[in-house]
């Protein structure tokens, strides 16, 4: 049996990867026709965390208020009928979580486009993706 291949994720400065269970893999049909047979490689809530870190004094360090987060799960958890939920989110001085922007699709190669994305637009238009509320 191989081993299931992560998703390549080209990660830029500034960012660190918490849980990665986001693999190269398209979900297997249970034989019921509801679940997934290989949930475990990635179609569950919680398959990938990524959250800002910033320079200080020469480190990187998780940030703990006024922050970017990115969230990747599959939706619902374990279905056959689900796809993944990528979500930024800000969080802010007070610990309320704001969802900044929300994409869905079933495409694997469709959400790292958008996290690439976002990672990489993020810190190049910090201020576009502040809340106005903050």
């Amino acid at each position: 049996m191989s081993e299931t291949e992560l998703m390549g994720i080209q990660m830029p400065m500034g960012w660190a990867m918490l849980d990665n269970k986001f693999f190269d893999v398209d979900p297997i049909e249970d034989e019921d026709g509801e679940f997934i047979k290989n949930w475990h490689e990635g179609f569950i809530e919680d398959v990938l965390w990524i959250d800002e870190v910033k320079l200080e004094n020469g480190k990187y360090n998780i940030v703990e208020k006024n922050f970017f987060s990115i969230d990747l799960g599959w939706y619902p958890d374990m279905s056959i009928d689900g796809k993944y939920t990528l979500t930024l989110k800000w969080i802010s001085n007070d610990g309320i979580v704001h969802d900044i922007d929300i994409f869905r699709n079933r495409d694997r190669y469709k959400i790292r486009k958008q996290l690439h994305h976002w990672l990489n637009d993020v810190k190049k238009n910090y201020k576009k993706y502040i809340p106005d509320s903050i």
